[in-house]
């Protein structure tokens, strides 16, 4: 019996390992799914030798052809003589700070062959990762809300993870738009048509207007700014449906194109690309197959009676790079990010993502905030604390990156939802939420996918009513208006959820303080203070007023000082970063006569609405 036993123990055993070692498998295949002998490649800009010579751009052309002739070279290794070479360039990002970027195909003979010949002018190269939209939502045509339940088991259909229902797909998504150049007018028309004047919420949306207030205070904000059409958000997914009723009017228009004359007209590199882009199949038709884009669009910008956008008169364009079974290539989100740069967008929306790390995703991220380009993503829908458990894009450490976790209507994280307390920034609605998708219908999809296009709506609408406003500026009004709760404590870095009004009033609202001035000098005698360097920070004062000039007083002892100045400050519209004006250079120039260890100095700053602040300082 004992022998028995022992043999029992040593099976179970060895059950359980190989249980393990599967579970584990499937998790990293899982993760590192790709796209097969699909790599992205990033050539060496400089080394430490051409740094020191300033060689840099030498280097990197050097690398460039040693990469180049690599892909035009037959494969003559005679190891490799069966095997059949697949080296090829598929694609040169054309971005400037991207030129170290390629998208290759490699076989794994060839790839051995790159690592080996050309280790000293490859930075990285990694896989075509597959990147996916996660599994959201419940997909309910039509189906009516009961709230009268107020206890968290009856929310549960909100809360349930299904897959999102795959759409038949349409047959011209992978064509080109085929509308004749002589209709484009009136396309354009059709897609301008405004389905509803005045917003009116429909009443199953409680995102934006909840009886707890657990709502983004849509009515509030609207009447501030329901947005501009000047203010362009992509939408990067699966695509959209542009001919929805509830849609058109928001559909970005590519005023450098003429439609359907096969020439790039913008010199943008895509043809025809009048309402954004496939990257899937490499048209000008970024129509939805799968619902998703069409949904997170119309969180953003539907206008209708069934579903109203938080900013229903912002642009949306459309660029797809997830097909229809929901996955996309990390080489077309590539491309699609930066077709956004090119064009110039104010926000980036991404709700997808990867348990990955990629280095060529975080530089074209990098490369959105270069171009002051504000990009929300979701945390994902692992239930996982993306603090310890990365989730990416959501997990990069970039300035312009918001990350959006999901809440349900009674103000608790979704059942669903990633968390974080240092990675995740904020929390919005995410929880059995309607909005359009394709074929003129609406449906309620949950996941953090649907939370974060209403944080990259209100960043919208902020940007509509302050268009002079910084990338910095943005970010900072929608994380410090954060509507504060127990339930996100520890989970979100701001503890709270957006609020699309206490965003647009934080310039108007938060407690008046004096403005930072930072003066930088020498502390030997005499102290020399040049004042062309100065920085101001008047957004301490946070106001909602376009501003024309801030004029700035200097005064002191004058036995210390050689004169008392005051300077006007062309701020250009905007009060946080003001206009340096070079001609007044030599009247910044202050210097003490005598050295004293404490210096008083008091600064009085005026703004244009008549309102002083006095802002003392001793130095």
């Amino acid at each position: 019996m004992s022998m028995l036993r022992i043999f029992l123990f040593f099976l179970s055993l060895i059950l359980a390992f190989n249980f393990l070692n599967v579970y584990a498998n499937n998790q990293d295949n899982d993760k590192n799914k790709q796209v097969k002998d699909e790599y992205i490649i990033r050539i060496k800009v400089n080394d430490n030798k051409d740094r020191n010579n300033g060689n840099n751009s030498n280097h990197h052309q050097s690398s460039l052809i040693n990469v180049t002739n690599f892909f035009n070279s037959k494969n003559n290794n005679k190891n490799f003589a069966n095997q059949t070479s697949k080296r090829k360039i598929l694609h040169k990002y054309k971005l400037q700070s991207l030129n170290n970027l390629i998208h290759v195909q490699l076989a794994e003979n060839d790839l051995i062959e790159l690592k080996k010949q050309l280790k000293d002018d490859i930075d990285f190269i990694e896989p075509n990762y597959l990147i996916s939209i996660s599994n959201e939502a419940n997909r309910e045509k039509n189906q009516k809300i009961d709230y009268h339940e107020e206890s968290e088991e009856n929310l549960l259909p909100d809360e349930d993870l299904l897959p999102i229902e795959q759409c038949n797909g349409d047959a011209n998504a992978g064509s080109n738009i085929n509308i004749g150049a002589q209709k484009w007018n009136e396309f354009v028309e059709s897609l301008e048509d405004s389905v509803v004047a005045t917003p009116v919420i429909p009443a199953d949306q409680w995102s934006l207007k909840n009886s707890n207030n657990i709502d983004l205070s849509a009515l509030n904000a609207w009447k501030i700014t329901t947005g501009n059409k000047n203010i362009v958000v992509a939408i990067i997914d699966s695509g959209m449906d542009y001919n929805h009723k509830a849609l058109k009017h928001a559909t970005w228009i590519n005023k450098g194109e003429i439609a359907n004359n096969g020439i790039d007209d913008d010199n943008n590199g895509y043809v025809d690309d009048v309402i954004g882009w496939n990257f899937v199949s490499k048209t000008n038709n970024p129509k939805d197959e799968s619902a998703h884009g069409t949904h997170c669009a119309g969180i953003i910008a539907a206008k209708s009676s069934v579903a109203m956008g938080i900013a229903p008169d912002v642009s949306i364009m459309p660029l797809k790079f997830i097909d229809k079974s929901g996955f996309g290539s990390l080489s077309n989100s590539i491309s699609a990010i930066e077709y956004a740069i090119q064009m110039k967008v104010n926000i980036i929306s991404a709700s997808w993502g990867n348990a990955g790390y990629s280095h060529s995703l975080r530089d074209v991220i990098e490369a959105a905030k270069n171009a002051k380009i504000l990009f929300v993503t979701a945390a994902g829908n692992e239930k996982t604390d993306i603090d310890k458990g990365k989730f990416y894009p959501a997990s990069y450490t970039l300035d312009n990156i918001i990350t959006v976790a999901s809440i349900n209507r009674l103000g608790g994280l979704s059942s669903f939802s990633n968390y974080g307390a240092v990675t995740v920034d904020i929390a919005a609605p995410g929880s059995y939420i309607l909005s359009s998708i394709p074929g003129n219908e609406y449906s309620y999809f949950s996941g953090t996918s649907m939370a974060s296009p209403y944080v990259a709506g209100v960043a919208a609408l902020l940007l509509s009513a302050r268009p002079d406003l910084s990338l910095i500026a943005v970010k900072e009004a929608i994380l410090k208006s954060a509507v504060k709760i127990d339930s996100l404590k520890n989970k979100v870095a701001t503890a709270g959820f957006v609020n699309a009004y206490k965003t647009l009033t934080y310039f108007d609202s938060s407690s008046p303080s004096v403005p930072v001035i930072e003066v930088p000098g020498d502390d030997t005698p005499p102290l020399y203070f040049d004042f062309s360097k100065v920085k101001l920070n008047v957004l301490k004062k946070k106001l909602l007023i376009k501003l024309k000039r801030v004029t700035l007083t200097m005064a002191g002892d004058e036995n210390q000082l050689r004169k008392i100045k005051q300077v006007t400050y062309a701020v250009n519209n905007t009060c946080r970063k003001p206009k340096k004006v070079t001609s007044f250079e030599s009247n910044f120039l202050y210097k003490f006569l005598t050295y004293k260890d404490k210096q008083t100095i008091t600064y009085t700053l005026k703004i244009d609405n008549g309102e002083e602040f006095t802002f003392t300082e001793n130095i």
